[in-house]
């Protein structure tokens, strides 16, 4: 499905564009219809909306997760830094290493938006492949 579209709205659309002559010249079918197409393009947009909020939080989140794994290393040694017990090259090297490390292990966090654009057209695939199924 392509961004702002979605199937009950785009198949409104198409039903009203075949029988637009009927619904000119019957005025209760076109409020009917009207009424239909607006019902379905609010459910689009409401669709949007919540696909826009769920990105935009996992956006806050990712960002969030990529800076707290730059900082957390220098938390964790600048006290040994400044206590005397290490030089400040070992702060640049736990740094390193620990950030090394992590976005190995930050593979899923650092790709889940297209895992989950993934997963949504497998999902979308499968009903695909049920109802042609059940049509044979």
């Amino acid at each position: 499905m392509t961004a702002g579209t979605h199937p009950n709205h785009r198949y409104s659309l198409v039903r009203l564009r075949e029988n637009a002559e009927s619904v000119a010249f019957y005025d209760p079918v076109a409020s009917q219809e009207e009424a239909e197409i607006s019902a379905r393009l609010d459910a689009a947009v409401g669709n949007m909306k919540r696909i826009l909020g769920t990105e935009r939080n996992l956006e806050f989140f990712t960002v969030a997760y990529r800076y707290l794994i730059q900082i957390l290393p220098v938390l964790v040694v600048a006290p040994l830094y400044f206590a005397g017990s290490v030089e400040l090259g070992v702060i640049s090297q736990s740094s390193g290493a620990f950030n090394h490390v992590l976005s190995d292990l930050s593979l899923i966090i650092n790709e889940f938006k297209l895992i989950s654009q993934f997963s949504a057209g497998l999902r979308r695939l499968s009903t695909f492949v049920r109802l042609a199924a059940d049509y044979n």
